[in-house]
């Protein structure tokens, strides 16, 4: 009696298992809407309304509604604002004095200084040169 419980309760835990569906793979990554310009050839005709008008009811149609946006004045260009340029460059650690590149051994710890416990003893680090890609803005006059 006792081993049939046993069986029976291990065919259940088993079915369980089996019957479990697998993880959902990761979400694709999300398109990049379309531009949606109503002048557009090939897009139905529309007519633009004046700010806080609706569509008439009686009409049927493709309307074009909302308030008009100004661009925001801190868009503009305006006079005595600096006008810059952005570089881009790759930086490599191998160039650097100072930073030469550091990598640590995967799923390794370091540990406290038995003498000093604020000090923390790494063995497990060593030289590894790098690069980064870097975006510097130069404002001009």
């Amino acid at each position: 009696m006792f081993s049939m419980y046993r069986l029976l309760s291990f065919v259940l835990v088993l079915t369980f298992a089996v019957a479990q569906t697998p993880a959902p793979s990761g979400r694709p990554p999300r398109p990049i809407p379309p531009s949606r310009d109503p002048n557009t050839p090939g897009f139905v005709q529309a007519k633009e309304l004046p700010d806080g008008t609706n569509p008439p009811l009686n009409e049927d149609g493709n309307f074009i509604v909302g308030p008009t946006h100004a661009p925001a004045p801190e868009t503009m260009p305006t006079d005595g604002v600096p006008k810059g340029e952005i570089y881009m460059f790759k930086m490599e650690s191998t160039e650097s004095k100072f930073y030469p590149g550091i990598a640590r051994d995967p799923n390794t710890y370091g540990q406290a200084d038995p003498n000093d416990p604020s000090k923390m003893i790494v063995t497990t680090s060593h030289p590894k040169p790098y690069s980064r890609l870097v975006h510097v803005y130069v404002p001009r006059q």
